[in-house]
């Protein structure tokens, strides 16, 4: 079997999630979504133990451009070493991220103002069963959010 993919012109290769302008940093592990003509990016980086950032941007312009760009940092948790980071969007616009903070837990962040300020909301993963998580995958569905995720070397429930 043989399946060929193709794309209208113009598709852009290597799109930068944020302005890198020494392009110091390898992004990878990138999630996206679109919604009504807005594009919405995060990825994680390579350096993710000395740079503790989630790199986010937003088109408006069915990716064109990414005039909303920056480095999502949350300081909070005492944990540097953030991975795996995944975005969606319910029914309501809102803007929900999940952040996987080194292999101990997993956190949800809302933004209700399509990406410009974020708030802590909760924590995904049940601390109680002593396991280290990894790979969290979302999908929202009007506005329930499924959360899944592996979870190795802790008691099973």
């Amino acid at each position: 079997m043989i399946i060929l993919l193709l794309a209208d012109l113009p598709f852009y290769p290597n799109v930068r999630v944020s302005n890198d302008n020494q392009q110091i940093i390898n992004q990878g592990e990138s999630s996206f979504v679109v919604y009504k003509g807005h594009i919405y990016a995060i990825c994680n980086i390579a350096e993710r133990s000395t740079i503790p950032a989630i790199p986010f941007s937003r088109s408006d312009d069915l990716g064109n451009s990414f005039p909303i760009n920056y480095n999502f940092v949350d300081n909070t948790t005492g944990v540097t070493w953030h991975t795996d980071p995944v975005i969606g969007i319910g029914d309501s616009r809102y803007i929900h991220m999940i952040v996987q903070f080194y292999t101990y837990y997993i956190k949800h962040y809302l933004s209700k103002d399509r990406g410009l300020t974020w708030s802590d909301t909760s924590f995904v993963t049940d601390l109680s069963t002593g396991g280290d998580v990894d790979k969290p995958w979302m999908v929202i569905r009007g506005e329930i959010i499924y959360v899944s995720w592996q979870e190795f070397g802790g008691t099973s429930r």
